[in-house]
């Protein structure tokens, strides 16, 4: 099979979660000797001297990389510049690019992710009858979820999802295939999808290979301990406030406990700063900033417990948060608030600790007992390590996918 994957920037070099993410399950069909994998990266560069530093990785010798784009991104400014100037002006460029270098391609598969300009290529390949290629696309949360309080931040921000929704719901009656994470997105998008599209459940995944399990020695235990979080810092998405509050009380259980918050600005951060000078905790809760990609197994497998306090919303009901396999991976217990689909795959005390959303004493609760200096935590994370390796395990899923792809998904040429 001959599988070309776009996305703007490499997720070998991207810390985001759904760069790590992609970069599991990319890395892992490579591996397939079924596969000819090609990466397109059409947007630009994320760090300076890119190319050199993907030349001594594994997965440089397995994928074929193509860079179409060479825009620098590695400043927010950059970023900024790309997703709100660039992309709007040089949609139909890029496209045509894209449209060449699949010519001499006519039986790959495509896959693209929502953006602007791959959905304006998709929709530009099937305009033209000269293209037979089928195209996969993959969605992690409701199309329509900008909408929603929190989701975006500003106008401009708001404007830009609702146009590239737009996109996403004329590419969803022309797509073939059509990967989805959770079985809520499955019956949602299965109303606005055309006969021709196939479904494929993909559930979040995770690049077993990155994470060490966490050796628990007491020396180990006792060192500079802490609560890790990484993601966004948005009180809606995530919970953060609800999460300071509820160590503000768990810290009378644990005083030498600290809190660290990993991950990029956002605009609840000064009201977040203000709950923590109200409990007295500035000493105590840190932001430590986005981390790059080889940053973040060490901080996650360093914490003694990782939290998730996401509260109940349309985006929790719908999506499956990627982060919550990685703090599987590293086996410390972990505190997830009983949200959307993470129930169907994780049970109390076994392989996590659950704590209700929205309610700020059953987290002080769940994170008691994962602090407890027992045996119990201890089982909970391996147990939890247990389930990334069997069930989010992005080279089981991979397989699993492969066989899927191949018996519904065939070129229009074969």
């Amino acid at each position: 099979m001959e599988l070309v994957f776009f996305r703007p920037t490499n997720p070998f070099v991207d810390s985001s979660a759904s760069g790590n993410r992609y970069a599991g399950i990319l890395r892992a069909l490579s591996e397939s000797p079924d596969v000819e994998l090609t990466l397109v990266i059409y947007g630009g560069y994320l760090i300076e001297n890119e190319l050199e530093v993907l030349k001594g990785q594994r997965a440089y010798d397995e994928i074929n990389f193509e860079y179409t784009g060479h825009l620098q991104l590695s400043a927010l400014w950059g970023r900024r510049r790309w997703h709100y100037f660039a992309k709007p002006a040089l949609k139909k460029i890029i496209s045509l690019r894209l449209l060449r270098l699949i010519k001499s391609r006519p039986k790959a598969l495509l896959w693209i992710t929502i953006d602007e300009i791959a959905l304006d290529f998709c929709l530009e390949a099937k305009k033209r009858k000269t293209y037979h290629n089928k195209f996969l696309l993959e969605v992690n949360e409701f199309n329509n979820i900008s909408n929603e309080m929190g989701h975006n931040t500003n106008l401009v921000q708001r404007y830009f999802s609702e146009r590239e929704n737009k996109l996403l719901v004329s590419v969803l009656g022309k797509i073939d295939g059509l990967l989805v994470m959770t079985h809520t997105l499955m019956k949602h998008f299965k109303n606005l999808v055309g006969p021709q599209t196939t479904l494929f459940h993909l559930p979040m995944t995770v690049d077993i290979e990155r994470f060490t399990p966490k050796s628990f020695t007491p020396e180990k235990k006792n060192v500079d301990p802490y609560v890790g979080f990484i993601g966004s810092f948005s009180n809606s998405k995530e919970g953060i406030d609800l999460l300071i509050e509820a160590f503000s009380k768990v810290r009378e259980k644990y005083p030498e406990i600290k809190l660290r918050l990993a991950g990029g600005n956002h605009a609840d951060v000064q009201g977040q700063k203000e709950l923590i000078k109200r409990f007295d905790l500035e000493s105590t809760v840190q932001y430590i900033g986005s981390l790059g990609r080889e940053e973040v197994p060490p901080f996650l497998e360093k914490a003694k417990v990782l939290v998730m306090a996401r509260p109940l919303s349309k985006q929790a009901e719908g999506g499956f948060p990627t982060k919550l396999g990685e703090y599987l991976a590293t086996s410390n217990p972990v505190v997830v608030t009983r949200v959307g689909e993470i129930r169907n795959y994780l049970e109390d005390k076994k392989s996590c600790f659950f704590a209700e959303p929205g309610d700020v004493d059953s987290l002080v609760n769940a994170l008691c007992c994962a602090l407890e200096d027992t045996d119990k935590p201890i089982q909970v994370g391996e147990g939890g390590r247990q389930v990334a390796e069997t069930t989010f395990n992005a080279k089981v899923q991979a397989d699993r996918l492969l066989v899927e792809m191949s018996k519904n998904l065939k070129s229009g040429n074969d």
